[in-house]
């Protein structure tokens, strides 16, 4: 049974728990994907039940309350749900709760952050993440009604990319897979639609060991709508291997593409984008977070800052985990009056050489996906991840 939480302070509402799902004003709401994280889930098979710590693939939302009196948030064992690492005063431990089997949280007085994370149906560390609805509860004390358990139903939403390329500045006389020169082409910009070299995708600014110069990746995703109880939102892309010398440190920001700036013949599919034909980014900003400046443009959201890499590079390295940009606050402010909230480009927003020199990223396709990988490359398309709530607040 719940351990029952006596208290002669302020109770825990709900409410107090929406209120802790990530909002932060300056729009970077920290939901993110991992190959390997920390995570705590409920085995329950005939012989015991026990709380099992390892490192697995999952979706992570942090939910930090701040509340006089303790309580507890418990998700059943039989959801793919799970808690990460948190600190010395929050508990994670088994109980029952209406004959189901559950995982629980106690958390102390004071402000605790708690990491509820998405796994897969079996829990497995290496299985895809796929989305679902599910309801947590929140178990606290009421002077006058007494021991309270209440549910909120609480979706993880995925959209796979329908399409993902990436362009470069390079023009050509080859085809971009099958190096061999065609003397009946001219010089021209290459498609690399179905490419799975490496990830398949790119962004950055390179000129050694090959030509490539400027690249960016564009995403295109099925139509997208935006919940109500809208509670976080990501573009997540797996980052794979560098090459040297592209390792220096980078910037790279998620865009939006106007409708204004929609081409008048539609949208190249993804077999014809290439850079003579790419979408139009510009730094101020295609991603709108409600806010403008003294000038009235809108600000640049997003951009994540890519540190240097410094480790030796083999083919068997591993990849080293998903790459996550904020995209909630684009969504929240009805951007799709102004935008295509399923057209995103990956790009750097400065000249050739960025601010830390001539850096490279890759990342993995649909296309690099569907080859059949095993862990960690079997769930690594492209995806926007959405988490809502059912308060519709």
């Amino acid at each position: 049974m719940l351990i029952a939480v006596v208290a002669t302070t302020l109770m825990v509402q709900p409410r107090v728990l929406l209120a802790a799902f990530p909002y932060d004003g300056n729009g970077l709401v920290p939901l993110t994907e991992h190959l390997a994280k920390e995570s705590k889930y409920l085995q329950v098979d005939e012989q015991q039940t026990q709380v099992v710590l390892r490192n697995a693939h999952v979706l992570c939302l942090p939910i930090t309350i701040n509340t006089p009196q303790s309580y507890q948030i418990l998700v059943k064992a039989s959801d793919p749900l799970e808690f990460g690492t948190t600190d010395s005063n929050v508990n994670i431990y088994a109980t029952t709760y209406q004959n189901q089997d559950m995982l629980v949280a106690q958390c102390t007085a004071g402000t605790r952050t708690i990491e509820l994370h998405h796994s897969n149906a079996t829990h497995s560390p290496t299985g895809a993440v796929t989305g679902g609805t599910f309801e947590i509860y929140v178990n606290y004390y009421d002077q006058q009604q007494g021991q309270i358990t209440a549910p909120l139903s609480i979706t993880f939403a995925r959209s796979i990319a329908s399409e993902d390329t990436g362009i470069d500045t390079r023009r050509s006389y080859l085809d971009a897979n099958k190096p061999v020169v065609d003397p009946n082409q001219s010089l021209r910009h290459l498609n690399f639609g179905d490419w799975t070299y490496n990830g398949g995708l790119f962004a950055g600014q390179i000129l050694t060991p090959d030509r490539s110069g400027v690249g960016r990746t564009q995403l295109n995703f099925p139509t997208i709508t935006i919940p109500t109880g809208l509670r976080a939102a990501c573009l997540s892309l797996l980052r794979m291997p560098v090459l040297p010398p592209g390792r220096g440190a980078t910037s790279l920001g998620v865009y939006m593409i106007r409708k204004d700036d929609e081409p008048q013949e539609g949208f190249p599919t993804e077999m014809q984008q290439t850079w003579g034909n790419r979408l139009p980014v510009t730094t101020n900003g295609q991603i709108w977070d409600g806010h403008v400046s003294g000038t009235g443009e809108t600000l640049m959201l997003n951009e994540t800052a890519i540190t240097a890499l410094t480790h030796v590079w083999d083919e068997n390295d591993r990849a080293e985990d998903y790459l996550c940009w904020q995209i909630k606050p684009a969504l929240r402010y009805e951007v799709a009056q102004w935008h295509f909230i399923n057209r995103l480009v990956v790009a750097n927003p400065y000249d050739y050489a960025g601010p830390g020199g001539y850096a490279w990223r890759s990342f993995a396709s649909k296309e690099y996906q569907a080859l059949n990988h095993s862990f960690p490359y079997n769930d690594v398309a492209p995806r926007i991840w959405i988490v809502s709530t059912g308060d519709g607040q």
